[in-house]
């Protein structure tokens, strides 16, 4: 899960990009239900990828929520759901509700959060406990200086100690403007806890962080087209957010990213939107050969569109050359390009298969991979519910 206010995914190293699959509990990590729940924020964090603050009241509608955990259980794909915001615990008792359906779905829960209910030690650690009980098997905390201005350190150490002393793996994830900062330096006391992960991470050019001075040269990077590909390379995160907009990935750009919305819950079930995550050639291109395929077929087929792409020196990381490939500007004339190209590819196996099977036996198998694909039997009718 992402947490909210994060940054792109953790750089291993100046120059060196790789995918972070923070997601992966003990190896049974596949698909995740994202419900992104509300905007309001009890914090105004300065590089807030949505803008979140007090006032704001947006939220999920409870029987939504309800209605996607229940769908994700019917489906196999899915393994987990997690909340994010916002700050989603600003509505405890919902999520706890909502954590028993997914109990009842077989389905565990992880929670993006920023901490501010742990102030009172013996309060998180009854909260905690009654999360557990709901299913929660990982906790995201962010901190750093900006969360700071607003949560106190005590209340982070108070909600990651008790998730520890829970049994509950706990991602302590800080977002810098400066390279040389790190988690272990910033919260000396949770390093070397058990359970406790310390994650850093750098400030995307996105939300209040739009106009800040963000740069391959700031984090002193230098990647390549090659070295980029999206964070998660097999399984997808689908994001839901409280007005039922769906996106395939938890980049903090995808609000900002008109050509990343697959659809809305409100009006289309849920293995439906799977299905056209799962079915765009290009997400599966972006995730197992990553951005410099993408270019290249692009490159192929469209050289004018090809020389208007954003450049990678301008980008300090995937979500952000994404979220350029598919702006505005570019997404209807990206997105047809793969519509070629895809119907080519359809051909080409086509002919193969005609080859050596003949014409009417190459349709009929064509035709009994696509019932597989967009009706697997675990699915199948899910759109009556």
């Amino acid at each position: 899960m992402t947490e909210s206010n994060s940054s792109e995914p953790s750089f291993v190293a100046p120059g060196e990009w790789a995918p972070t699959e923070v997601h992966d509990w003990e190896g049974k990590e596949r698909d995740v239900l994202v419900l992104n729940y509300t905007m309001a924020c009890p914090l105004s964090c300065d590089f807030c990828c949505y803008g979140c603050h007090p006032k704001r009241k947006e939220k999920m509608d409870l029987a939504l929520a309800k209605s996607l955990v229940q769908q994700a259980g019917r489906m196999p794909n899915f393994s987990s759901v997690g909340f994010t915001g916002g700050e989603a615990m600003l509505f405890p008792e919902e999520i706890l509700e909502i954590g028993e359906v997914c109990r009842q779905a077989r389905l565990p829960i992880t929670i993006a959060t920023a901490a501010h209910w742990g102030q009172d030690a013996a309060q998180a650690q009854r909260l905690v406990q009654r999360l557990k009980d709901a299913g929660l098997i990982r906790l995201n905390i962010s901190h750093d200086p900006s969360h700071k201005a607003f949560v106190t350190d005590d209340a982070v150490c108070n909600v990651a100690l008790a998730a520890s002393e829970a049994g509950i793996a706990t991602y302590i994830v800080g977002t810098f403007y400066d390279p040389d900062q790190s988690m272990e330096a910033f919260l000396p006391r949770l390093v070397n806890r058990e359970r406790v992960k310390l994650v850093t991470k750098y400030v995307a050019k996105v939300g209040r962080a739009t106009r800040k001075d963000i740069t391959q040269t700031k984090y002193r990077l230098s990647l390549t087209l090659d070295e980029l590909g999206c964070y998660r390379q097999q399984h997808h995160d689908l994001v839901v957010f409280y007005d039922g907009k769906v996106y395939p990935c938890c980049s903090t750009f995808n609000r900002a990213t008109p050509g990343l919305v697959i659809g809305n819950a409100h009006d289309t079930p849920l293995y439906e939107l799977w299905e056209r995550v799962h079915g765009s050639l290009m997400l599966r291109m972006m995730k197992r050969h990553g951005f410099a395929k993408v270019y290249e077929v692009i490159r192929d087929y469209d050289p004018e569109l090809y020389a208007r792409l954003p450049r990678v020196k301008d980008c300090a990381g995937p979500c952000s050359l994404c979220s350029k490939l598919l702006s505005t500007d570019l997404q209807q004339q990206v997105l047809a390009v793969f519509d070629r190209y895809e119907r080519d590819q359809i051909s080409q196996v086509f002919g193969l298969l005609s080859e050596q099977l003949g014409d009417q036996a190459a349709q009929a198998m064509l035709e009994r991979v696509a019932r597989v694909q967009l009706e697997p039997a675990a699915v199948t009718g899910l759109a009556s519910h």
